[in-house]
């Protein structure tokens, strides 16, 4: 499937009215760190800031299986950083206890779910559903980089990330609102035109 010029700028119009009225709304934008990628491993950082950009949240956790060095050379982030952090079961009753109207959005919402999932199950805990929103997925829509092989838009790393949890989500933050900026002007320019 092909997408049109026109088509690419109504979705990019659609991503930025979406991430617009999400920025309005109370929200949690939340990035994780991790031991490693696979099926056992865990949350190591979590951090998450508000609507506002504020610092909700930005703790190291112990794990209890070892962090990969594939994982360490990304974030940096070694046993030494985490043996004296928090336990993942207080960061779990921490998320549990969120606000219901609170909006939760990640960048690759699918890969820190599952890693939450996964640090939740090793500590036998219940799964959250966090019903997060992708800000990448968003994020690929706006810039419009359509895939025809694969009838989607490419996925977009994730602009001005420095691979910290509160780094990560305060990057998320900023494209975000920079999305609802694209949409203001584009809204200035309908009346403008009108």
């Amino acid at each position: 499937m092909i997408k049109t010029s026109s088509e690419l700028l109504t979705d990019r119009l659609s991503a930025a009215k979406k991430a617009h009225d999400l920025v309005s709304q109370k929200l949690w934008i939340l990035d994780t760190e991790t031991t490693g990628l696979l099926n056992s491993d865990q949350v190591i950082e979590i951090g998450i800031v508000d609507e506002a950009g504020n610092c909700v949240l930005d703790e190291r956790i112990k794990p209890t299986v070892p962090i990969s060095s594939g994982a360490s050379a990304i974030h940096g982030i070694t046993y030494d950083d985490v043996s004296e952090g928090l336990s993942f079961r207080s960061i779990h009753n921490f998320l549990r206890q969120k606000d219901p109207s609170i909006k939760v959005l990640i960048y690759n919402s699918a890969f820190d779910s599952r890693l939450i999932d996964q640090s939740s199950v090793a500590h036998n805990l219940p799964l959250i559903d966090l019903n997060a929103t992708c800000v990448m997925l968003l994020y690929s829509q706006y810039i419009g980089d359509w895939d025809s092989s694969h009838s989607s838009y490419k996925w977009q790393k994730l602009p001005g990330g420095d691979h910290s949890a509160i780094g990560d989500c305060v990057a998320s933050w900023g494209i975000l609102r920079t999305m609802a900026r694209y949409y203001e002007i584009q809204q200035g320019f309908e009346q403008f035109s009108a």
